[in-house]
């Protein structure tokens, strides 16, 4: 089709080009051909602006903007301010017409930008909307959409309870489906899946989340779809990584960066080779896991992302602290800080309280109340959003601290306490 519309934009035949140049577009999509689709897309775009304005040109772009939208986002992150563009003007048209079903296409688009840009209260919004529609439709799949944009987006703003039952139940209504559940980029279950893995782990049910992790990765697999495995694949990176797994989350992480490097796949590039770099550090080579981690925040933040980002940050001050750069990781853990604030994302923060007190234990002169302040505001923050792991693991530190003072029987109740709240995980 690229050829016939070659020859029909020579031939001055605006109309004739623009379908040949969908139809190309489309062929590139199905075989993960997103360069060349963003190339044939954005011709036909252009050969459309050229025709009257007319109902037909309008649906014809609506079209066009929602077969764009994915490639862009494949190439150049959620966060390209390209795909904002098209996903914005998509939804003007969607209202202009009253189409509620490309409308749905249009918001996913719209929430996956405003997500990975940390805009997470246009982000809920957008999910709350999607919500709504949902409601008015019989289709499943939008059902599972609108759990998956909400669940996503709640756990984004550690509202980990809520957040695992969205995801959770996309994922059960997706099991229940007599076909796959596709966007236009990734497929549903996947994506419900690898996100419920995350927020099950942070409320205490580390076995049941990695049963969800697996079943994401094993999906993938069998559908075969470049987008879905490399996004099943860098959840499940982080997820080992959660675990302290090195060795699984460098497996997850090094599939993930084959397939992302072979696809163009920026975003979710710069994710794999951070965790890529935290477990090379945690097996022992830390100037290569500091040098692989700083390549992937760059490679990140040249698609504009900043979802994240405090936990990024972290696993470079984990690496800073481990060899021996002490000055370096309490700068690296500040900055962290500063970032979470600004961009209101504290999903990781009850942890970044509890690395700046391991830190403060390791200077030269040790600062044990400092340490302690930090470890309690870890164990409070966590108590707050409800993540008993996160807790776990603020209470073993101020545990160490307490035994070290002699407060022992504080030390046991503490820890116990939390402890004796869990119900699974125990081999972890």
């Amino acid at each position: 089709p690229e050829i016939v519309a070659y020859h029909y934009s020579e031939a001055d035949c605006p109309e004739q080009a623009i379908t040949y140049l969908h139809q190309a577009g489309r062929r590139a999509q199905q075989r993960s051909a997103h360069v060349e689709a963003i190339a044939h897309l954005t011709k036909a775009l252009k050969n459309l602006a050229t025709l009257p304005e007319t109902a037909e040109r309008s649906k014809d772009e609506l079209e066009m903007l929602l077969a764009l939208g994915p490639s862009l986002i494949a190439i150049k992150g959620y966060a390209a301010q390209e795909a904002e563009q098209r996903y914005s003007r998509a939804r003007v048209l969607c209202r202009q017409m009253g189409e509620t079903a490309q409308l749905f296409q249009t918001l996913l688009g719209l929430w996956g930008f405003y997500l990975v840009r940390a805009n997470h209260q246009e982000a809920l919004k957008v999910g709350k909307e999607l919500l709504e529609l949902a409601h008015g439709t019989p289709d499943t799949i939008y059902r599972i959409q609108s759990h998956l944009t909400l669940g996503g987006t709640l756990f984004c703003l550690a509202e980990f309870v809520p957040a695992s039952e969205h995801l959770e139940k996309g994922a059960e209504l997706y099991a229940h489906q007599n076909h796959r559940a596709y966007t236009s980029l990734a497929d549903l279950g996947v994506f419900c899946s690898a996100w419920a893995s995350q927020a099950l782990w942070h409320i205490g049910y580390p076995d049941r989340a990695l049963t969800r992790s697996r079943e994401a990765v094993k999906l993938s697999e069998e559908l075969a779809h470049p987008f879905s495995m490399a996004l099943a694949l860098n959840y499940a990176a982080i997820f080992h990584q959660f675990r302290r797994e090195p060795e699984a989350a460098y497996q997850r992480a090094e599939a993930a960066i084959v397939i992302c490097k072979a696809q163009k796949f920026a975003y979710y590039l710069g994710w794999a080779k951070i965790i890529r770099g935290w477990a090379i550090a945690e097996q022992g080579d830390c100037d290569e896991g500091e040098a692989v981690i700083q390549s992937g925040l760059r490679t990140l933040q040249d698609t504009g992302a900043k979802r994240s980002m405090p936990y990024y940050r972290s696993l470079l001050a984990e690496v800073y602290s481990k060899s021996g750069q002490l000055e370096k990781g309490m700068q690296t853990i500040s900055a962290a800080f500063v970032e979470a604030e600004n961009i209101g994302e504290r999903w990781w923060e009850a942890e970044l309280y509890r690395l700046k007190g391991a830190l403060l234990l390791r200077q030269s002169t040790p600062d044990a109340i400092r340490a302690e302040d930090c470890f309690q505001q870890a164990l409070s923050v966590a108590r707050r959003q409800q993540s008993i792991t996160l807790e776990l693991r603020a209470a073993k530190s101020l545990y160490h601290l307490w035994q070290q003072q002699g407060k022992r029987d504080n030390a046991r109740q503490l820890l116990f306490g939390v402890y004796n709240r869990l119900t699974e995980g125990f081999d972890t």
